[in-house]
């Protein structure tokens, strides 16, 4: 029974009794149309549960997730042992000390107590992070500049990345001196060398838009990219000649062009370079979608291509049916993340909020067929009534309005809960 009622909480199945699906009893035929409602162990005896899990030949493999319910220091401590140098993607939105986090500070300390609080974990979870794995904080202009020298402190000298800028708001407030549109993003990798080894796969998936075919090259669609690079090299700096108008170019000021007369010269005859559209201007290399697709897209410093705070707000809304959670993160910020790290990957989150990073894992693995597995630790008492809640609805449907299931596109997934006790 307690089954059944947390199911009718959870699917809102008095909204759609008119499914011809749903016949207002939970029954072997409503469970073969509705595979994807989660089942949890708690509300079952103790040979159940045995015996249900005695069906999995390997639980740990078949376990997408892990939720802890405590605090983060005491979970982090807990975790380090056993996910030593496992964890892919850290990704954490931690308290932004704007003097509305009710977090509790001593006089005037406040900095060193918040800096405090945010080194012994950072410390932790460090530990979990794989030599190629890759450490995203979000934060505000209020502490960007001392929780980067806190990260530099606490990460090999060159781990810095890269401090991306996400076009958080698009509204603008007229009543502030500067309306403030966006937050930081303070990207780390755990080791240089190692990170440099795959920096290569360290990118995000190809776009296809300008890609297009105008001269029917049999190699198909194709992109014009500048035939200069940076820098001045005097064996790459030589004249070109457009065979169409003799017209003569040479890099322009303090740039060369990208490879010796030899190989411009192959290029040239592998239909590879062209001179613009109307085939009057200077030389570019065609750029191949077949080869494009497999090397990916290099990240920028600017995010302005994912969701705001007020999507991320919508997407719970959407879920619950009431504004469940202040100021969630949307989820396509955490998708970019992650598509940034493969999609084999294990991400950990220990400031977990209302279950983003689990809901982008579930989108992402959707999406490209990924087998990325998730950790998150909240303290919250949201845990039961959004966190949780949030992933479960997620499983059973991948759309919601008003709190209802759009349709059943579920998927199958099982995730672990534990409590500390503090």
């Amino acid at each position: 029974e307690a089954q059944l009622a947390e199911w009718r909480r959870l699917y809102n199945v008095d909204a759609w009794e008119e499914d011809l699906l749903w016949q207002g009893q939970f029954d072997e035929p409503f469970l073969q149309n509705h595979p994807y409602a989660m089942l949890d162990t708690a509300f079952f005896d103790v040979d159940f549960k045995v015996r249900l899990l005695a069906t999995f030949d390997d639980l740990d493999g078949a376990t997408d997730g892990l939720l802890i319910h405590g605090e983060n220091f005491q979970a982090l401590n807990l975790l380090r042992a056993k996910y030593a140098r496992q964890v892919k993607c850290i990704y954490i939105d931690p308290p932004y000390n704007t003097g509305s986090d009710e977090f509790i500070y001593k006089d005037n300390y406040q900095h060193s107590s918040w800096l405090t609080m945010m080194a012994d974990r950072v410390d932790l979870a460090c530990q979990t992070l794989r030599r190629d794995g890759v450490f995203f904080t979000s934060i505000s202009d209020e502490e960007q500049a001392h929780l980067r020298l806190l990260m530099t402190a606490l990460f090999e000298i060159d781990s810095f990345l890269a401090d991306v800028i996400w076009h958080a708001r698009r509204s603008v407030s007229s009543d502030a001196i500067f309306s403030l549109s966006h937050h930081h993003t303070l990207v780390y990798c755990a080791n240089r060398q190692a990170f440099e080894a795959v920096k290569q796969s360290f990118c995000l998936p190809a776009d296809k838009e300008g890609f297009e075919n105008p001269d029917n090259d049999p190699r198909g669609p194709w992109k014009s990219d500048p035939f200069d690079a940076p820098n001045i090299r005097p064996n790459l700096t030589y004249p070109i000649e457009n065979p169409n108008t003799g017209e003569v170019f040479w890099p322009p000021d303090g740039r060369c062009w990208r490879t010796t007369p030899e190989e411009y010269e192959r290029l040239l005859a592998d239909n590879r370079i062209v001179f613009g559209k109307t085939g009057t201007a200077k030389p570019q290399l065609k750029r191949f979608w077949s080869e494009a697709k497999d090397r990916g897209r290099t990240p920028t410093t600017i995010w302005s291509d994912v969701d705001t705070t007020t999507r991320g707000t919508q997407q719970v809304q959407d879920l619950f049916g009431y504004k469940a959670f202040d100021n969630p993160k949307p989820v396509k910020l955490i998708v970019k993340m992650l598509e940034l790290c493969n999609n084999n990957i294990l991400a950990l989150d220990f400031f977990a909020g209302s279950g983003t990073t689990a809901h982008a894992v579930m989108v992402l693995n959707r999406e490209d067929g990924g087998d990325r597995k998730y950790i998150l630790v909240e303290i919250g008492d949201y845990f039961d009534t959004v966190l949780s809640p949030r992933i479960q609805k997620v499983v059973f449907s991948a759309n919601w309005k008003d709190g209802v299931p759009q349709d059943r596109d579920g998927v199958s997934h099982v995730f672990k809960y534990q409590r500390i006790e503090y």
